[in-house]
């Protein structure tokens, strides 16, 4: 991360999240996918929390999650990745607080916030709404992008 040294010794990194799933993921695949176990590869973590993760050899060597929950792909009510402009302008132009953009950021954002409607995707896929059609389409091209 590209700030003053204080803020990483305070604690402020990359943590990564969906540990286990991958530690899973990676115990598993000498025996599902043999090829994939001692090259390079990418999995996926897919839900209402998503990242992403490369393996070498088996093991993780970059995520798509940072410092919080937040960072990364975006997920079923979190934004993913966000330019740090956005809540500058959240602060400055819409007046914000802390906690409202920590509700929108956490809750309101996501699958939930493009489709107006859910974060559960089984409720996108039986819609026929044009704006649903368009989240559904934010979250699955995550995972074709991956194949």
């Amino acid at each position: 991360m590209r700030y003053p040294r204080e803020l990483t010794d305070a604690g402020v990194r990359r943590y990564g999240f969906h540990g286990l799933s991958y530690e899973y993921i990676a115990s598993v695949l000498p025996e599902r996918i043999p090829q994939a176990a001692v090259g390079k590869t990418v999995v996926l973590h897919l839900g209402s929390g998503s990242s992403m993760c490369a393996l070498s050899e088996g093991r993780s060597v970059a995520s798509t999650m940072g410092f919080s929950a937040l960072d990364g792909l975006a997920m079923g009510t979190r934004c993913g990745s966000l330019d740090p402009g956005v809540i500058l302008f959240l602060i400055e132009q819409r007046k914000m607080d802390v906690r409202a953009i920590e509700k929108l950021l956490y809750s309101q954002s996501g699958l939930l916030g493009v489709s107006g409607i859910s974060s559960d995707v089984r409720v996108l896929l039986e819609s026929q709404d044009p704006p649903v059609q368009s989240s559904r389409s934010t979250f699955m091209c995550i995972g074709l992008a991956a194949n």
